[in-house]
């Protein structure tokens, strides 16, 4: 197994960057494009902490752990912010039609990953994908 762990300040050129490392990290081991759309998950559940949760107050840190082994890959965000009602935003139906844009990433995440799970305050999210190995 590997572990990686990051600590970024709330601000979304950060996070930018800290999704290219680990596109670094994951394209080693798997398929390009599953990575890809494995990373936009990554990347709207980071920026919910950032603009959510932390309220893009740079004084307050993000923290991300990634978990490779074998062919499945978990990454945790977890942000200093009060936390937010997930379960509603996890039952509510992808409407397509709908110009409500949030809560769209959280559900196409859910949509996309194995696994979605929230701790009971709804600051720190874990989110779970199993790719072809290359």
């Amino acid at each position: 197994m590997e572990l990686y762990s990051f600590q970024i300040d709330s601000c979304l050129q950060k996070a930018d960057i800290l999704k290219s490392e680990i596109r670094e990290i994951l394209i080693y081991h798997y398929d390009e494009k599953e990575v890809e759309a494995f990373l936009f998950c990554f990347h709207e559940l980071l920026n919910n902490a950032i603009e959510h949760g932390n309220q893009l107050d740079k004084s307050k840190k993000v923290f991300v752990k990634v978990e490779i082994s074998g062919s499945t890959t978990k990454f945790t965000i977890e942000d200093q912010g009060e936390g937010f009602n997930w379960r509603e935003r996890l039952q509510r139906e992808l409407d397509i039609y709908s110009f409500e844009e949030r809560g769209r990433g959280i559900i196409m995440t859910k949509m996309m990953c194995d696994d979605i799970l929230y701790n009971k305050s709804g600051n720190r999210v874990v989110c779970i994908k199993s790719f072809q190995e290359n």
